[in-house]
């Protein structure tokens, strides 16, 4: 998706009046995001310090919690019973981190819905947190600095379809710490995976940068950062979600410029 939206994805953002939640503990962050958001949305956009008072947004009875702070947008947040559509959210909070709020929502631990869009802030030194975000199905990346273009096409792509929800196992399973790194278990390995298919047969690889990641490639070795964290395992077939992500991704310092693939089937 191009970083520009056209000036009837705009319109139609517009309209969908979406009810934003930011989550930064860094205040100017949040101010810069939510600036961001009124220009797209006549909904409300609400901000929480940490994954904890974030988590407070989406209770049913969210009015009668006690939060850091109180507005105008907040009292009409309560009193019109609406509810969050979208959170964009920092990793690195206390006592909450953006990791432990994702998990969760994805594995039903929240009142939210666990394929609530949630679009993730990231450093360039975020790797291990890259690799957790992805395995918690998180709907996008914006890499830091944020920009209004970036934040737009998140957002309205995040809005337009939703993810698909595995099993709460297998989110319940990744570490959250933005340390640990993301465990290869299972998989193939980023050698093993690399010469053959499902089949046993031989895959003819090639090289492509992270754009042009075709849609039902096999990935042939590991996207590993340039620290050594893994981010998606061999044998991976790419879904429009991980093509997404990848293409969201192609400006950090740390991820690879370019992956090698094979044709599905």
């Amino acid at each position: 998706m191009s970083e520009e939206l056209t000036p009837t994805e705009i319109e139609t953002l517009r309209r969908m009046d979406i009810n934003a939640l930011v989550v930064d503990d860094q205040e100017y962050i949040r101010h810069i995001v939510r600036q961001f958001l009124r220009t797209v949305t006549n909904g409300v956009v609400l901000e929480a310090g940490d994954g904890a008072e974030a988590m407070a947004f989406l209770e049913p009875y969210h009015g009668q919690i006690e939060l850091n702070w109180r507005n105008e947008e907040y009292s009409q947040f309560v009193e019109g019973g609406k509810k969050i559509d979208c959170i964009v959210t920092d990793f690195k909070m206390a006592p909450m981190n953006g990791l432990e709020m994702l998990q969760k929502i994805r594995s039903g631990n929240s009142a939210a819905d666990p394929d609530l869009p949630v679009i993730m802030l990231t450093g360039f030194n975020d790797q291990n947190v890259i690799g957790a975000a992805l395995e918690l199905d998180v709907t996008a990346f914006i890499v830091k600095p944020v920009s209004q273009s970036a934040l737009h096409t998140r957002l309205y792509r995040a809005l337009s379809k939703k993810i698909a929800i595995r099993p709460s196992t297998h989110y319940d399973a990744i570490a959250t710490d933005g340390v640990s790194p993301v465990s290869t278990d299972g998989a193939a390995g980023k050698d093993a995976a690399a010469g053959t298919a499902a089949g046993g047969s031989e895959l003819s690889s090639t090289t492509v940068t992270l754009a042009e990641v075709p849609l039902g490639a096999i990935l042939v070795k590991d996207i590993v950062t340039l620290q050594g964290s893994v981010l998606i395992k061999a044998g991976t077939a790419v879904t429009e979600d991980i093509k997404d992500r990848l293409g969201d991704l192609a400006g950090h310092k740390d991820v690879p410029l370019e992956v090698m693939v094979a044709a599905g089937n």
